[in-house]
């Protein structure tokens, strides 16, 4: 399982124009990675994580008049096994949510219960993910 989740991560779509990569997918990623370090819960709420989200964009990200989270949270899910979501109704993850939309929905996200289990029990796993994503 380990090999799979690593060349899935290796795998995630990026948003690429020109030299310009979107870093939506990376710090959606570090940041789970982070609860998941911290033995926070396994799902974390849109309304939480895309304020966060939004403000590692502003720090880290390409000037953009608006950065939207809600694009990484939901298409995660396509990019492998590894993300899954949650909430009143099943997304259409091909779909784009607006904010507002995720947070009617009460839409959760986050590595699937094998993925946590994983990273939660090998710690070398999760720190080699995140240097690995941070490179």
């Amino acid at each position: 399982m380990e090999e799979r989740l690593i060349e899935e991560i290796k795998n995630i779509r990026i948003w690429q124009r020109g030299d310009e990569r979107a870093p939506h997918k990376p710090l959606l990623l570090l940041y789970t990675l982070g609860r998941v370090s911290r033995g926070e819960s396994r799902m974390v709420p849109y309304s939480e994580a895309g304020e966060i989200l939004r403000g590692l964009l502003n720090e880290f990200g390409p000037y953009r008049k608006a950065h939207r989270p809600n694009y990484p949270f939901v298409k995660l899910c396509n990019d492998g096994g590894f993300w899954e979501l949650g909430g009143r109704y099943t997304l259409n993850t091909l779909r784009d949510w607006s904010d507002r939309e995720l947070s009617d929905n009460e839409t959760t996200g986050g590595f699937t219960e094998g993925v946590y289990a994983l990273l939660r029990n090998t710690r070398e796993l999760l720190n080699d993910l995140a240097r690995f994503i941070l490179d």
